[in-house]
């Protein structure tokens, strides 16, 4: 039933978790958007210094167009955001625990 499906499309997308970055591949057979991550850094990330981009997008589909918008929100755009410290979890960076 996919296969069927699938190739009737004119348009066809996947969209798969995040590795920290946005980025969006076409091929031949689709296009293909990786999504950054919504959660905060944990301790790991945060004691390591590693940075990533925290975002959600909301993408309207047409039918007959394909993508026709797309909205980017960050955490601190949405009204009440937590206000979370560096890290998500209950550990402590390794270089931040007090002696």
């Amino acid at each position: 039933m996919f296969r069927e499906m699938y190739g009737r499309s004119k348009y066809a997308y996947a969209h798969i978790g995040h590795l920290h970055s946005d980025e969006g591949r076409k091929s031949g057979l689709m296009y293909v958007e990786r999504h950054e991550t919504l959660a905060a850094p944990d301790a790991y990330a945060a004691g390591g210094g590693w940075l990533s981009g925290r975002s959600a997008k909301v993408i309207t589909y047409s039918k007959l167009h394909g993508e026709v918008s797309r909205l980017t929100l960050r955490p601190e755009m949405v009204k009440g955001a937590a206000r979370m410290p560096v890290a998500a979890n209950d550990n402590v960076a390794r270089e931040r625990r007090a002696a």
